[in-house]
């Protein structure tokens, strides 16, 4: 029926086509199962080509890597720059006194303040042979330098920025930017 009125309805001109929704069609088609591949041929035999087998190299034998160095012992009555938590967590000269017992800490005198002392990791004091020239630093290097015009006297972190002839251009943490001779000795830090 569906086919007839489509017919009947293209014959007729200027006139919509009478869709009927309830009325459904379905065909089955049919599908032939498809034939498995054939198998690849076998290769013609025929003679390789001369290949040279290549001499083995001897393995490098890999060489061992070094274990981290503990940090060196620091002798009694050593004049030292140490990280003071209890005092800004800023750093200051000082003496090693002793060593703890069973402990990487040391008991370090303040320089300044001959009445103060601390117990300090090992890890955050520096030696004075750590020390270096400020021109030797690359710009974005950061360093330990003793902060202008402060009664402390203590040595704060800071960026260098830019080397202009003989002066550094360096900036604190605090973004205090100050300009140092290319000579001034400062503690490298990473």
């Amino acid at each position: 029926d569906a086919i007839y009125d489509l017919q009947e309805q293209t014959q007729k001109p200027n006139t919509k086509p009478d869709i009927k929704h309830n009325q459904t069609q379905t065909n089955e088609i049919p599908v032939k199962p498809s034939k498995p591949p054939k198998p690849p041929k076998p290769p013609k035999p025929s003679t390789p080509p001369y290949v040279p087998t290549p001499t083995p190299t001897p393995t490098p034998t890999p060489t061992p890597t070094p274990t981290p160095k503990p940090i060196d012992f620091i002798e009694p009555n050593t004049d030292v720059y140490a990280v003071w938590f209890d005092y800004g967590g800023f750093v200051y000269p000082g003496t090693v006194l002793e060593k703890q017992t069973d402990s990487n800490k040391y008991r370090v005198q303040r320089k300044d303040l001959s009445h103060t002392y601390c117990f300090i990791l090992r890890e955050h004091i520096f030696l004075q042979s750590q020390r270096t020239r400020l021109d030797k630093l690359k710009p974005k290097s950061c360093a330990l330098i003793q902060y202008p015009k402060d009664f402390r006297q203590c040595w704060r972190p800071a960026v260098v920025l830019k080397h202009e002839h003989s002066k550094i251009h360096v900036r604190f943490y605090d973004c205090i930017d100050e300009i140092f001779p290319d000579h001034e000795s400062v503690i490298p830090i990473t």
